[in-house]
């Protein structure tokens, strides 16, 4: 018996594969960042991050995360410091007019400083930095679709306390 010869058919099947294969490449090639970006929020995603404080200030650095710029409108502090109660302590951003722009794929610096002190506080109240001391900053933002949002960011009083310093009024 003679043996038939296979090989045009394995040819023919090697080349069938590779020939879908590459079809199959083709259309995930144009089909997958169609559907990324059809998925993709057209919006602003603001991202924070407390920096430690350099003399009398505190450093806030923004980032945008989205496919949209978003605005910083503000600072404020909020939150106890022994009995005394602080709600919405303005304070000021430096650089900062009516609002700043966080365009996509940025990181901004910013410094926030306190405008007045704090009546009723004392230094003795803010250096221990035990439990007595629970702040956080409030950062007012507006994404791209025009929503207003505020970010509580808590404070580590340990690493602050420099522009903790500033609360307190001096007599």
């Amino acid at each position: 018996m003679e043996k038939k010869d296979t090989r045009p058919y394995t040819l023919a099947w090697t080349i069938s594969i590779v020939a879908l294969l590459n079809s199959v490449v083709a259309v995930f090639v144009i089909v997958v960042p169609i559907a990324v970006n059809l998925f993709t929020p057209k919006n602003s995603d603001l991202i924070y991050s407390i920096q430690a404080s350099a003399d009398r200030s505190i450093g806030l650095l923004v980032s945008n995360s989205g496919t949209r710029a978003g605005t910083i409108s503000g600072a404020s502090l909020s939150g106890k410091i022994g009995e005394e109660e602080i709600n919405g302590l303005e304070l000021r951003v430096a650089e900062l007019g009516s609002a700043a722009i966080v365009s996509p794929s940025e990181t901004r610096l910013f410094a926030l400083t306190v405008l007045k002190p704090v009546p009723g506080v004392r230094m003795i109240d803010i250096l221990p930095c035990g439990e007595a001391v629970t702040l956080s900053i409030d950062v007012r933002s507006t994404d791209f679709r025009g929503q207003r949002h505020t970010d509580h960011l808590p404070m580590k009083c340990a690493e602050q306390r420099d522009f903790l310093s500033n609360l307190p009024e001096m007599h």
